[in-house]
């Protein structure tokens, strides 16, 4: 588990305060929902949670941070799957950055064979082992990133809106996936979304945060409320697509037989 008493942090030489007295816990095993509104301080405290703050982004933290360590040898400390997960990939196919952990922890691959394949069949990633992974769309990647954290059998896994590029047909085979997976493992989770439906379905507790700040009253409607749809009263055409299909190299057909216009 890992516990934060009253934790503060900021930048070195910025006088402001971005997590102010934040105390709360992350039991072993459990899945831990934090929601509110954007820049409120949410991704922070997953890399304070992960131990990249201050390990490798150095910060001034005051307050405590309580973490038990695992004794597994096939596990790592942390994992996280960051907001934008295509900055966390760069092998040059998905198979060899599934393995990309295992093989430089030095861990057998017989060891951890099952858990690979149960990761490929459990987010659908067998079709997609032998392409480049900046080649695929943005919940291909998504579920390849989630992979990558699934495998290291981390004692922590830090999920920062691992959702939101998942296409409706994967969303909840992967959920229930994930989530089983989580329970078997006994893995202590912090799961960073908007989708409050979402948080409700899966978490054993619910954070809300604003300004840097927490509370434990699951957030409100209001804060969570989409923003107005702007109607569309212009009728200039700015792009015009005819017929347009598209594909890497590596790849079939992407886009096929696209026709849209974008108004201004």
């Amino acid at each position: 588990m890992i516990e934060l008493k009253n934790l503060s942090f900021r930048f070195p030489h910025n006088d402001k305060n971005l997590l102010n007295n934040v105390t709360f816990s992350l039991p072993k095993g459990s899945i831990t929902g934090l929601t509110g509104p954007s820049g409120c301080g949410k991704t922070l405290l997953g890399l304070v949670a992960a131990g990249i703050i201050p390990s490798h982004i150095k910060a001034d933290l005051d307050g405590e941070i309580n973490r038990t360590v695992s004794d597994n040898n096939h596990s790592t400390e942390a994992a996280i799957v960051f907001q934008d997960p295509s900055f966390q990939l760069f092998a040059p196919t998905v198979y060899d950055e599934l393995l990309y952990t295992p093989r430089n922890l030095g861990w057998d691959f017989a060891d951890i064979e099952d858990s690979y394949n149960q990761i490929v069949e459990g987010l659908n990633l067998k079709d997609l082992l032998s392409d480049v992974p900046r080649e695929l769309s943005m919940g291909e990647i998504q579920r390849v990133a989630i992979g990558t954290a699934l495998i290291q059998n981390p004692h922590i896994l830090i999920l920062d809106e691992p959702t939101q590029y998942i296409d409706p047909f994967h969303l909840s085979p992967i959920l229930n996936f994930i989530t089983k997976w989580i329970k078997k493992h006994n893995t202590t989770v912090l799961l960073i979304e908007h989708n409050k439906p979402l948080l409700k379905q899966v978490c054993d507790e619910i954070y809300f945060m604003t300004d840097g700040t927490i509370s434990d009253n699951n957030g409100t409607e209001e804060s969570l409320c989409p923003a107005p749809k702007v109607k569309n009263t212009e009728k200039e055409p700015l792009v015009h697509l005819d017929n347009v299909s598209y594909g890497y190299q590596s790849r079939n057909s992407v886009l096929k037989d696209i026709n849209l216009t974008i108004h201004k």
